[in-house]
């Protein structure tokens, strides 16, 4: 088994974080030789978190109101 082979999943829990979530999601991105797969959980941002974690090719849950 190589690092190709091998997923990372991180869940980033989010209540409006766009000031930093782009640098955060790039980051952990660069970091590892493992695939990642990065999952946004969102607390109802108002603050256009949805369209950068989407830019940035993360998965993106809202949470049930």
């Amino acid at each position: 088994m190589t690092d190709e082979d091998t997923t990372i999943s991180v869940v980033i829990p989010d209540l409006n974080e766009a000031k930093s979530i782009r640098k955060v999601i790039r980051e952990l991105k660069n970091s590892s030789s493992y695939n990642t797969q990065i999952i946004v959980v969102n607390g109802h941002s108002n603050d256009g978190t949805e369209e950068i974690v989407k830019e940035e090719n993360a998965d993106f849950i809202a949470e049930p109101k």
